[in-house]
């Protein structure tokens, strides 16, 4: 048994009323938000995004669909930095009927884990390692083109591959 599926079983003998324990947040109080219509829309469009990878974060989805509601209404565009699948892009992007928006959403990311030349010396093995795996596992997305494909249903979404602060430059330069 996992970790989280302990935590589950403690929490079903102390507190038998429902809860919610995902992402490191475990709640006996209000959480009705994952049964929301619209909220299921959102995330099962994040899920398509990844393929089924379920990274069971429907509250950190929850949150970003909130801040990306309040920011609908501000000028500028948005912009996500390590899209890889799209799963929260594509969430917000369903929730907020974005092609009716009038915004772009630039969406960057290396496809190549994170960028080892940032990293601190004494870091650089453990984020190569970490990249390596991470490639291997599925949990990165190494392909820009999949990503595209994944937006391509909506008309205001710009992938843009590169690492940060190089590729924002690249975007600005698109803007202008």
């Amino acid at each position: 048994m996992t970790l989280a599926g302990s935590v589950q079983n403690f929490l079903r003998r102390i507190a038998p009323r429902r809860f919610y324990c995902e992402d490191a947040l475990i709640t006996t109080h209000n959480h009705d938000f994952v049964e929301d219509p619209a909220f299921r829309k959102a995330y099962n469009r994040g899920l398509k995004a990844s393929e089924g990878r379920d990274a069971h974060n429907q509250w950190r989805i929850s949150v970003a669909l909130w801040v990306a509601r309040t920011c609908a209404d501000l000028k500028g565009d948005f912009i996500e930095c390590g899209v890889n699948y799209g799963f929260t892009s594509s969430a917000i992007m369903e929730h907020l009927d974005w092609d009716n928006l009038g915004k772009q959403f630039w969406l960057v990311d290396s496809f190549a884990g994170i960028d080892e030349k940032q990293a601190a010396d004494q870091e650089k093995e453990i984020v190569s390692e970490r990249n390596r795996l991470s490639k291997r596992a599925g949990f990165y997305n190494s392909s820009a083109e999949r990503c595209r494909q994944n937006f391509s249903e909506w008309k205001n979404a710009r992938v843009i591959q590169g690492w940060i602060p190089d590729s924002v430059q690249i975007a600005l330069c698109i803007l202008i």
